[in-house]
Parts: structure tokens; sequence; C-alpha cells
């Protein structure tokens, strides 16, 4: 199997962002309603492979944000509740793509069960990184690549902040605080809440890599010992070189993941 395979978090607020996405847009989409699935040529019903459906993960969210609220202290000094506004972020969305094409897949044993292999490494990385907080996991089997979408509900904070499901935003937000409290003006502490996030995200997509990817590649077998002709040395030397730009390649993703990321939020 070849291709960098990658996990994107994302997080949404009932308040479209300048790209339209909202919790209803995006959830719609996963749903393959017709006015959000333009771009599916013969969209089919997503497939539940984790926890609940769609439906059942709108019902969830809107119940958790119906049900939450923040402390708000006024300027008499009393504290009151308010209810979770539109444009706090509320569900966490993580979404991988596996590099094998959906025909194949589809059509070849050996493909299936790579991808189903996969699929596994994937719900195993999402669950310990999530745990409870991971409510479903859905497929798509209608576009050039086979995918899954997981959906994480922050059902245990009453702010209903999903941002701070992301260990990269919670550095971000970790440094600021150290940042301001040493002194530092906004403008700077940005940008070392900036620096963490890419620190940790950095982190996490090496983490993946190492239990999704890796023991997902069909071409890697356990090390052994082996007596190599001339031919087969030099093959070696070659795909080590293959692997180096490989890694050059991932670094290089990474921080054109992670800076689309910042940018985002």
């Amino acid at each position: 199997m070849s291709g960098l395979q990658f996990m994107h978090l994302q997080s949404f607020s009932r308040k479209a962002n300048g790209g339209g996405q909202s919790v209803q847009q995006v959830l719609d989409e996963t749903e393959r309603k017709p006015e959000y699935c333009e771009h599916v040529d013969g969209p089919q019903p997503p497939v539940v492979v984790y926890g609940i459906g769609v439906d059942e993960v709108r019902s969830l969210h809107d119940d958790m944000v119906e049900k939450g609220g923040v402390k708000v202290t006024l300027k008499s000094g009393r504290q009151v509740r308010r209810g979770i506004r539109k444009d706090r972020h509320t569900l966490m969305t993580a979404v991988a793509s596996h590099p094998l094409p959906t025909k194949l897949v589809k059509s070849d044993d050996a493909a299936r069960k790579a991808y189903e292999n996969w699929r596994g490494l994937n719900l195993k990385w999402l669950k310990s990184l999530f745990g409870d907080r991971l409510v479903s996991v859905i497929e798509h089997w209608d576009e050039q690549h086979p995918h899954i979408h997981a959906y994480i509900l922050p059902l245990d904070d009453p702010s209903c902040s999903a941002r701070r499901l992301n260990p990269a935003w919670q550095s971000k937000e970790e440094a600021m605080e150290k940042a301001r409290a040493a002194g530092n003006n906004d403008k700077a502490a940005l940008k070392l809440g900036n620096a963490a996030y890419r620190a940790t995200a950095r982190e996490m997509q090496d983490d993946y890599y190492e239990n999704v990817s890796i023991p997902s590649s069909l071409t890697r077998t356990e090390p052994k010992r082996e007596r190599l002709s001339r031919g087969q040395w030099k093959a070696r030397k070659e795909q080590a070189r293959r692997d180096a730009k490989l890694h050059n390649d991932i670094s290089s993703r990474v921080e054109r993941i992670v800076d689309a990321e910042i940018d985002l939020e």
C-alpha cells in the first residue's frame, strides 16, 4: 500500500465559519443530504462503523448544548449562568482517507482486508485519544477513496467546548496563559501559543503515523537476518533512499496540515 495517511481534526460551531461550515452543514454532508453533497457523483448512504448514526449525533449534540451553560461575572461582581453561544465550537470531527481507490477495495479481497485493518487501527487510535467522548465513526464509499468521519462531543463539559478536546488547542491555551502571566502582551502570547499548537499537532501526527499508518503498510515485513545478493543489496539501498524521501515528505505534509489547522481555528 502506498500513500501518506493523516488524521485531520477540526471543530465547528452552530454558526457557520468563513467557509460556510457549521455543525448542521457538516452533519448534513455526512448524511448525504442533496444540497450538501453536490460534489459527490452518485451519493450513497453513510455506514455506521462505531457508535451512533448521524441523526443521533445531531440529537445528542443539541441536547448537550441545550443543557450546557457558562458562568459569567457581571461588572457588579454577581455571577450568572448563560446559555452556550452559537459561535462556540461544540462539535469535534476527525477525518481520515484510505490511500487505495474505492473500486479496488470493493473488488479485491486483499485490498478490502487491508482497508478493514486500517479502519480498525484508526478506531483504536481515536478511542485512546478521546475515550467515551468518541460517539460515532461513519464511513463513506461514494468518493474516490473510502474514508471515515469521527464525531467527538464534550459531553462532560458544561461549557461544551469542543476545541478543548484537541490536545493541540489545549497546549495553545496553556502556553498563552503562561505567556500572559509572565508579562507578555497578547501578540507575543499568541505567537507562543501557535508554536505550542504546532508542536503538539506534530506529535499527534507522528503518533498517528506510528500507530496507524506504519502498521497498515502492506510493504513492511518483520525484521529478519538475510543473505543478500549484490542486486538485492542495491535494491535495499534504493528502498532506504525512498524511505528517507518519504520521511521528508511526511514532515512537510505535517507542517502544512498544522498551519491549515491554525488558520481554520
